[in-house]
């Protein structure tokens, strides 16, 4: 019953993205392809969609997969030590207290 509003399995998602990527880590290259990835698959099953009277689930998983990609960049994106200026960076044995 809760699930039919579509808002909150997409937070959801949303949050597991941003999980996984603290503890995994992914490139920003990785990240690209996949959104990408992700974005082409819901293109192609809402088109598919368009085309039978049942629908089936492939675009509802789409975006769930696309928001759980968002996630994980969001997550990468507002990460300090991948900032080239952050100062993890500057830091070294010697300076180090």
């Amino acid at each position: 019953m809760i699930l039919k509003y579509p808002v909150i399995p997409i937070t959801f998602f949303t949050a597991l993205g941003i999980l996984a990527g603290y503890y995994v880590q992914p490139g920003l290259t990785v990240l690209y392809i996949l959104a990408v990835t992700c974005i082409a698959a819901m293109a192609f099953a809402r088109w598919q969609a368009g085309k039978v009277l049942l629908q089936k689930p492939w675009f509802a998983f789409a975006a769930w997969l696309i928001a759980f990609f968002i996630g994980m960049g969001v997550q990468h994106l507002h990460h300090g030590p991948n900032y080239a200026s952050h100062y993890s960076h500057y830091l070294t044995q010697e300076n180090a207290i």
